[in-house]
């Protein structure tokens, strides 16, 4: 049993999941919390986006089982620690638990949750294909931030969040700095490569600092404490499952 958990755990790469929760919650500190103070309807956004980024996690390592089984063989999949058929299972399972966590608030945060996993795909199909791939993971965590936004706008309302400017200046910010880490990241398998996985980790991690920088400056000293705390269980995770 333990080794299954460690498997699936790895498979989801839950290290990087406490990167998801500051990103929603930095989605909805800069729209100015959320519609009439309903946390229950950021609590689903929450589970949402998580619930997603595990998904999308699975489907990356189906669409990479036969090359892993060359080059990182000891990856769930390939190493028989999961079965293909279980793997496309809970997949389907999580996105549809996604699915009714998003629309518990059903607005244009919705159009975010599909762009977020119509990029996660297309991030999984053409990664190994073409450089341009790396621009669907930052705009899949700007997607996450406007899922957590939306919740600051009443349900079945289709207006911008409220502080639009401060949800985009915080989503460009985290696109430009998982722009910067994607390109690193590209070179981590590279024998002759000074970024090595162990470094795109703790820039992932990173992520938390980030929205951690921005919180504070909104602020929300108590939800920069919560995301500067993500940040040290990312790092504790990382023990567990790798973050890349």
């Amino acid at each position: 049993m333990k080794q299954t958990l460690l498997a699936w755990a790895q498979l989801f790469r839950i290290s990087n999941l406490p990167t998801v929760w500051t990103n929603v919650l930095l989605g909805v500190t800069a729209a100015g919390g959320p519609h009439q103070g309903r946390w229950e309807l950021s609590a689903f956004a929450l589970a949402a986006g998580s619930l997603l980024y595990a998904a999308l996690m699975v489907d990356h390592d189906l669409c990479d089982a036969q090359r892993d089984a060359t080059e990182r063989p000891n990856r769930p999949i390939p190493a028989g620690r999961i079965a293909t058929r279980n793997a496309y299972v809970v997949a389907v399972a999580i996105i549809s638990l996604s699915i009714l966590c998003i629309l518990q608030n059903p607005n244009p945060g919705f159009a975010c949750w599909l762009g977020i996993l119509g990029f996660g795909v297309l991030y999984n199909q053409t990664h190994h294909k073409t450089a341009w791939s790396i621009l669907f993971p930052p705009l899949c965590r700007v997607g996450v931030i406007g899922v957590g936004a939306y919740t600051a706008v009443g349900i079945n309302q289709t207006e911008w969040p409220p502080n639009a400017g401060l949800v985009a200046g915080s989503a460009c910010s985290l696109a430009v700095y998982l722009l910067i880490v994607s390109c690193l990241a590209r070179k981590e398998h590279k024998p002759d490569s000074k970024f090595k996985p162990t470094h795109i980790g703790w820039l992932l991690s990173g992520i938390c600092l980030h929205d951690a920088i921005w919180l504070l400056l909104l602020g929300a000293p108590g939800l920069a404490g919560v995301a500067v705390g993500c940040f040290v269980l990312c790092r504790v995770l990382a023990k567990v499952a790798s973050p890349s």
